[in-house]
């Protein structure tokens, strides 16, 4: 059971390292892309 736990979790780390390059990827093309995205980013 703890093995498979690791596995698991081995899995997951990866997939949640990409999705958070993926988002600040996106979120940098809107920011680059439309300067309204960047005003709202500033302002929050």
């Amino acid at each position: 059971m703890e093995n498979s736990f690791h596995a698991e979790s081995e899995w997951l780390v990866p997939f949640r390292i990409l999705s958070l390059l993926i988002l600040s990827a996106v979120r940098f093309y809107h920011v680059k892309d439309n300067d309204k995205v960047l005003n709202m980013w500033s302002s929050w």
